[in-house]
């Protein structure tokens, strides 16, 4: 089941952005934790915005929670299942563990210079029906490498 939400996790990124050509490179994601009440969430914020200058293919997933954020409950499940309990902390491709801001730089500079992606994966001919939510598109997926293992295990 885990393959199925990994498989669909990424086919839905690559509509997000709009992707039409393969892309091999590793697109860290930063997944963080912020909130509307928050003091030092904009610290956490213009961090964010350095990492996007100089490395603008990171996937960045902000959830809100905890106080008065009115969205809180929105994304309370995925906060509880990642393991934050402090603003503004995240993970970095899921690797780092939970991290504070002032490591989230450093940790993608790692995970995009030492990471390479084992898959290529490209996606065509895309069109969403928003009447009947439905999703058509061509993916191809290229193995880059000779692969040990499942990929999509070495997403969680």
């Amino acid at each position: 089941m885990k393959q199925i939400y990994a498989i669909f996790f990424a086919v839905l990124l690559s509509f997000s952005f709009n992707i039409e050509r393969a892309n091999s490179q590793n697109n860290v994601l930063l997944e963080y934790c912020t909130g509307t009440w928050c003091q030092w969430c904009p610290c956490g914020h213009d961090i964010i915005n350095e990492i996007l200058i100089n490395f603008p293919n990171t996937v960045v997933l902000g959830y809100h929670g905890a106080g008065s954020d009115p969205w809180q409950t929105y994304s309370s499940g995925i906060r509880g299942l990642m393991g934050f309990s402090a603003y503004p902390t995240g993970v970095i491709g899921r690797f780092s563990g939970v991290i504070s801001r002032t490591g989230w730089n450093n940790e993608v500079v790692i995970q995009s210079s030492l990471i390479q992606p084992g898959v290529s994966i490209a996606v065509s001919n895309k069109s969403y029906d928003a009447n009947s939510r439905t999703l058509n598109a061509t993916v191809k997926i290229t193995a880059l490498s000779d692969l040990t293992e499942s990929i999509l295990s070495i997403m969680y």
